[in-house]
């Protein structure tokens, strides 16, 4: 028994150590992990929070490494249906690079994100609205009952991942487009 026992004990070990190696070995070198069949539901889910289309042209990858990060290319999100630009926003790249100690925990902390060749149509309609308002998406009716929570629940009964924070924001190559129907001018520049 105290043969088996050791034997067993040596391959789990041989095993686990293998493991954890190629997994350093992944993290140290940054592979490359393909998600874009994620996109039809990222897609959807953005859409559900921000009440409007959104398309993700590019692929999507995470990036597996000291400093995990989330990239994907070709996002746009769609303007009002009466605005002079049919895209609110499109970002060229995007890149979050992920906190995982904080992750293990159930807080998301991006620690960055970087977006580049980002284009960005403001307007105000004739009514004073801008587009850069977004609707509630979760407004109830008052008379209404509250809609249950359908986040993922632990234990406790609390989210069981919750943003925390976003630590650097950095973007570059931006256009932007200002349009007031109010005063019928518009303001372009580019940073």
């Amino acid at each position: 028994m105290g043969r088996f026992f050791r034997i067993t004990a040596g391959i789990t070990g041989t095993i686990l150590l293998l493991l954890m190696t190629t997994l350093f070995i992944c993290t140290a070198i940054g592979v490359r992990i393909d998600l874009s069949f994620l996109k039809p539901g990222v897609e959807t889910s953005l859409e559900k929070v921000l009440g409007r289309n959104v398309s993700i042209d590019g692929p999507i990858a995470f990036e597996l490494s000291f400093w995990p990060a989330l990239n994907l290319s070709g996002f746009s999100n769609d303007n009002l249906p009466d605005a002079r630009s049919p895209k609110f926003v499109e970002a060229g790249e995007v890149q979050l690079k992920l906190a995982i100690p904080p992750l293990l925990e159930g807080e998301l902390i991006i620690q960055h994100i970087i977006a580049r060749q980002i284009a960005v149509n403001l307007e105000t309609d004739a009514a004073g609205n801008s587009n850069w308002v977004f609707a509630d998406t979760a407004a109830e009716p008052e008379d209404s009952e509250p809609a249950e929570d359908t986040r993922p629940q632990g234990e406790q009964g609390r989210a069981l991942i919750t943003f925390s924070g976003l630590d650097h924001l950095s973007l570059k190559n931006i256009s932007v487009n200002y349009f007031d129907a109010v005063v019928n001018k518009t303001v372009a520049f580019t940073l």
